[in-house]
C-alpha cells in the first residue's frame, strides 16, 4: 500500500488515487473482481480493493479522509470518523461518522 505520510500529521492509507486526465489514467471501469483485490499502480491511478479495506478497518477505529483537487489546483477535504467497511457477504457496506472539512 502507498503510505502518505505528508498530510495531516502523517500515517495515511491511500486506498484510490486518480491523476488528471493529461496523465494517462487507468480505467475505473471494472469488475467485482478488481474492485474486491484491487487494480492500478501504487505510484500512479489505483484502487487498494474493497477486501483489503475491510481487512485494514475491521479492528480498531478509523478516519475516511477525501482529498479533491479542481481544475484551477484548489482543494477541498473532508474526514469522516468512524470508517469501516463491511465483508463481502453484505456487498462491502460502507460505514461512517462525523464529518468534518471543506469539501
Amino acid at each position: 500500500v502507498w503510505c502518505d505520510m505528508d498530510t495531516e500529521g502523517g500515517g495515511w492509507t491511500v486506498v484510490q488515487r486518480r491523476g488528471s486526465q493529461s496523465s494517462g489514467r487507468d480505467d475505473f471501469f471494472r469488475d467485482w473482481a478488481d474492485y474486491k483485490w484491487g487494480f492500478g499502480q501504487l505510484e500512479a491511478d489505483h484502487w487498494i480493493g474493497n477486501e483489503h479495506i475491510h481487512q485494514l478497518t475491521s479492528s480498531g477505529d478509523y478516519v475516511l479522509r477525501i482529498e479533491l483537487e479542481d481544475w484551477a489546483e484548489e482543494r477541498r477535504w473532508a474526514t469522516y470518523e468512524h470508517f469501516y467497511l463491511t465483508g463481502e457477504t453484505t456487498n462491502y457496506t460502507l460505514h461512517i461518522g462525523d464529518y468534518h472539512g471543506t469539501a
